[in-house]
């Protein structure tokens, strides 16, 4: 699972579940291995260019946690990852 930098309690959670988690920063831009070999990207919410974000992702579904609690985020997870 890739996670947005800035989402430490998710990605806390999400680790403490039995999760592969990787983080990366849209910021940077350089995240194309990160992004391009997970089953699942979790976004804060604010990204403003989804057409970039999903021409990296492959076929992983992108999740956007705004609003969303650690439990609500991996619920979201498993039903999207099947």
């Amino acid at each position: 699972i890739a996670i947005e930098k800035g989402l430490s309690s998710v990605k806390n959670y999400l680790q403490s579940q039995g999760y592969s988690v990787r983080e990366f920063d849209l910021a940077k831009g350089s995240n194309t291995q990160v992004l391009g070999s997970v089953d699942a990207v979790v976004v804060n919410g604010d990204v403003t260019d989804f057409t970039a974000l999903n021409s990296i992702v492959a076929s992983a579904p992108i999740i956007e946690a705004a609003g969303l609690s650690p439990e609500q985020v991996k619920e979201e997870i498993e039903e999207r990852v099947r």
